[in-house]
C-alpha cells in the first residue's frame, strides 16, 4: 500500500467514525497493516475504533503497537489500561495504573483509573470512595462529583451525599448529572425551593447543550458599582486629551440614512444620551470634550452649562503642573549630575596624591645606595663574583702584621662571606624599594 492509498483510507475511516459508524470504519481499518504506522495519535484513534464495534481483542493489540512505538505515551497506557478491566485482565490494569504514575504523578486520571480497577475487583467502598475523593482534590468533574455522592449513599454516609449533591447543584446548575443528584437528594431530604424550581424545568430546554460536558466555572458575575462622584471629579481633573478622536467611516446603510437627516450646524457636535432618567443633553466640540463634560455634570460637580468651560481650565492646569513637575526633575537631575562630578574629582585627586607619595619614596631609596654598592649589586645580578678592594679588606685584618698568612687568607675568606651577604641584603632591600 501507498502513501495515497493509506491516506485515502484513514481519511474515510476516520469520516465513518465522526459519523459513528464504526462498522464500517472497523471494515476498512482491518485492510491496513498497523505495524507499520509510526503515528501514535492514529493508532490510538483505530483503538478506539474497535472498542466501540466490539472487538475489545484487536483495540488491546492496537494498543501494544503504539506502545512498542511511543513507551512513554500516558495517554496509551491510560487507555491499555481501560482495555485490560474491560477484558477482565486485572493484573495486566494493575501493572498499567502503575506504569501511569511513573509517567504522569500528577495526572488526577490516575485516580479515575484506580477507582475503574477496584470497582471492577469489587473491592471495599470505602476504598472506591478514598479514590474518588482524592480525585475531587486535584479537579472536579460532575461525572465522578455524582458518583462520589452515590457512593457516600451506598456507604450510609447521608450526611456526605447531601453535601456532595448540594455542592453539585451549586457549581453546575443544570444537566445530566445534576438532575440525577436532585434525585438522589430528594430520597433524603426536599429539595430547597430553587432547586425544586430547576428541577420541574428540567425539561424546558430539550434541545439546548448539556451541560454534562462542561466543567465548572468559578468566576462569580461580578455587578458593575455605581460611579463614586469622588473618583469622576479626580477623572475630570486628571485626564486630559490633547488629540483629536477621528471616527471611522459610517457602513452603507448607515451613511444612506445619515445622508436622509438634514445638515449638521457649521459647528460639530457630539451628543450623548442617556437611557436612565437623567434627560440633561451634553454637547461639545469633539468626543473628548463631551467625555470630560459628562463626567462633570455626572458627579454634580459643575452644571451642564459651565462644563465646558472647566475643562478648557483643567486643560490650562495640566500644562502648568506638567511644566512644574518637568522643572523639578530638570533641578534634581543638575544636582546629581554635580554630585556625580565632585566625587569624579575627589577620586582623581587621591590618586594623584598617592602617586606623588610612591615617587617620593622613590627618590628618597636611590641617594642611600653610594657607587660601589650599585657596582657591587650590578655584578652579583650578572652572575660575577664581586671585586673585593684592600679598603674594605682592612676592617677584618688584624693590626698586628707579623701574623702568620695562614690567619690572613682565613680572615679574607671571611670578609668576603660578609661581604656577599651584605650585597644580597642591600640587593633585596632595593628591590622591596622599588
Amino acid at each position: 500500500m501507498d502513501k495515497y492509498e493509506y491516506r485515502a483510507k484513514t481519511e474515510q475511516m476516520l469520516a465513518y467514525a465522526e459519523q459513528k459508524s464504526y462498522q464500517k470504519a472497523m471494515s476498512i481499518a482491518d485492510t491496513i497493516d498497523w505495524r507499520k504506522v509510526k503515528n501514535t495519535a492514529m493508532l490510538s484513534t483505530v483503538s478506539e475504533i474497535y472498542e466501540n464495534a466490539g472487538e475489545l481483542g484487536k483495540a488491546r493489540d492496537t494498543l501494544f503497537i503504539a506502545y512498542d512505538k511511543a513507551p512513554s505515551s500516558r495517554k496509551v497506557v491510560y487507555r491499555l489500561g481501560i482495555i485490560s478491566l474491560k477484558l477482565g485482565h486485572f493484573d495486566e490494569a494493575a501493572d498499567c495504573y502503575e506504569e501511569f504514575v511513573k509517567l504522569a504523578p500528577k495526572d488526577p486520571n490516575q485516580y479515575i483509573l484506580r477507582y475503574k480497577i477496584l470497582k471492577a475487583q469489587k473491592a471495599p467502598v470505602k476504598e472506591q470512595i478514598e479514590a474518588l475523593e482524592d480525585f475531587k482534590h486535584s479537579e472536579y468533574v460532575e461525572k465522578w462529583a455524582y458518583e462520589l455522592a452515590r457512593l457516600y449513599a451506598e456507604a450510609g454516609m447521608t450526611s456526605e451525599c447531601l453535601d456532595e449533591c448540594d455542592d453539585l447543584i451549586l457549581w453546575f446548575s443544570e444537566g445530566t448529572y445534576v438532575y440525577q443528584a436532585m434525585e438522589l437528594k430528594m430520597k433524603y431530604k426536599p429539595l430547597t425551593p430553587l432547586q425544586q424550581e430547576k428541577y420541574d424545568h428540567r425539561n424546558d430546554g430539550i434541545g439546548r447543550k448539556d451541560s454534562s460536558k462542561r466543567k465548572p466555572s468559578f468566576r462569580k458575575s461580578k455587578e458593575r458599582p455605581a460611579p463614586n462622584p469622588r473618583i469622576a471629579d479626580k477623572v475630570r481633573k486628571d485626564v486630559h486629551v490633547t488629540d483629536s478622536i477621528d471616527l471611522p467611516d459610517l457602513p452603507e446603510p448607515m451613511a444612506r440614512t445619515h445622508a436622509s437627516e438634514p445638515e449638521a450646524e457649521s459647528q460639530p457636535k457630539t451628543r450623548i444620551r442617556s437611557t436612565s432618567d437623567i434627560s440633561t443633553t451634553i454637547s461639545g466640540a469633539s468626543l473628548s470634550d463631551a467625555l470630560k463634560a459628562g463626567v462633570a455634570v455626572a458627579s454634580g460637580a459643575v452644571a451642564p452649562e459651565s462644563a465646558s468651560d472647566d475643562s478648557q481650565m483643567t486643560g490650562k492646569m495640566k500644562i502648568e503642573e506638567i511644566l512644574a513637575n518637568w522643572e523639578a526633575t530638570q533641578r534634581e537631575n543638575a544636582k546629581i549630575l554635580e554630585k556625580s562630578q565632585e566625587e569624579a574629582e575627589k577620586e582623581k585627586a587621591l590618586r594623584e596624591k598617592k602617586k606623588e607619595e610612591e615617587e617620593e619614596v622613590l627618590g628618597a631609596t636611590k641617594p642611600i645606595l653610594s657607587d660601589d654598592i650599585r657596582k657591587l649589586m650590578e655584578q652579583l645580578e650578572n652572575g660575577e663574583e664581586p671585586e673585593i678592594t684592600d679598603e674594605d679588606a682592612e676592617d677584618f685584618v688584624d693590626d698586628e702584621e707579623d701574623e702568620a698568612t695562614e690567619s690572613t687568607a682565613k680572615a679574607r675568606q671571611m670578609m668576603e662571606q660578609h661581604i656577599t651577604r651584605s650585597m644580597n641584603n642591600i640587593l633585596k632591600s632595593y628591590r622591596a624599594a622599588q
